[in-house]
């Protein structure tokens, strides 16, 4: 079914969030129609499943937020997830060098395999070391952080000159959103930025006056961006990372697996 003026997405296969980003995990959902998209054509339902938020999120933080060029390096946290494998992914297509952290050997493994030139071990590693020894001292241009918490001093402190940080998530815990964080002074010596990036596309064209504290993206944007992530989803310069498979009566299971990071791209639930 649809609402009004959205009649047209009736009969064809979407990726699709729900609206408000909660209550999808159901059998049936309610979305905004400013946040579907055409399901691309090559890929079967699991595959597609894996797509939309991590690409997009990806995309609008490397490309919109951080302007990434060819030749910069990019340091990515979570690599072997959801959102991380498919920033890796981004960065060697934009010809970046990327820098990978991940927890354990098989994680590393994957990061590498979407592209990674430097494994960082988290869990032992050094990441400033890493990245001091991997940049001649330099530091990295972007960091792509989907974590938060404890790696944030560590991110900012790998940024080299006019480096972008790149706020995209908070998997070390929600709770880390409202934490007091980076002081004036930290940004001031850094000579770099910090880019928030939230994905939630409004209608076009946005309103006259903004709801204060949230800037949200056209649609024409989200529009072009599918297009050129379908794009090289054909060509094979991406590809989307399915870690598992589940029925709905182990979707706690493996929400916990998830909490505790044992989990590696997306995770798809069967209804």
């Amino acid at each position: 079914a649809a609402g009004p003026q959205a009649e047209h997405w009736l009969g064809r296969r979407v990726v699709a969030t729900a609206t408000g980003a909660f209550g999808a995990h159901a059998e049936a959902v309610v979305g905004p129609a400013t946040m579907a998209f055409d399901a691309p054509d090559g890929l079967d339902d699991v595959a597609a499943a894996a797509v939309f938020f991590p690409f997009h999120l990806a995309w609008l933080g490397l490309h919109e937020r951080a302007r990434l060029l060819p030749g910069e390096t990019v340091l990515v946290h979570a690599a072997a997830g959801g959102v991380g494998s498919a920033a890796v992914q981004l960065s060697v297509d934009a010809g970046a060098r990327v820098i990978a952290t991940a927890g354990g050997p098989d994680k590393l493994a994957l990061a590498r395999s979407l592209g990674a030139e430097v494994l960082i071990d988290y869990r032992t590693d050094d990441i400033v070391a890493a990245v001091d020894d991997a940049t001649a001292g330099l530091g990295v241009d972007v960091v792509f952080d989907g974590v938060g918490g404890a790696v944030r001093d560590a991110s900012l402190r790998a940024l080299g000159r006019n480096g972008r940080y790149l706020v995209v998530g908070f998997a070390d815990g929600i709770e880390t959103e409202d934490e007091p964080g980076v002081t004036p002074r930290t940004l001031c010596f850094g000579n770099y930025s910090m880019c928030g990036v939230m994905l939630s596309y409004a209608a076009d064209p946005l309103p006259a006056r903004r709801h204060r504290g949230f800037n949200l993206v056209p649609r024409s944007v989200g529009d072009t961006i599918h297009a050129a992530i379908v794009e090289r989803l054909g060509s094979g310069a991406l590809r989307p990372v399915v870690g598992a498979v589940v029925g709905r009566d182990d979707l706690p299971a493996a929400l916990d697996a998830m909490e505790r990071r044992e989990t590696t791209g997306r995770t798809v639930v069967r209804w």
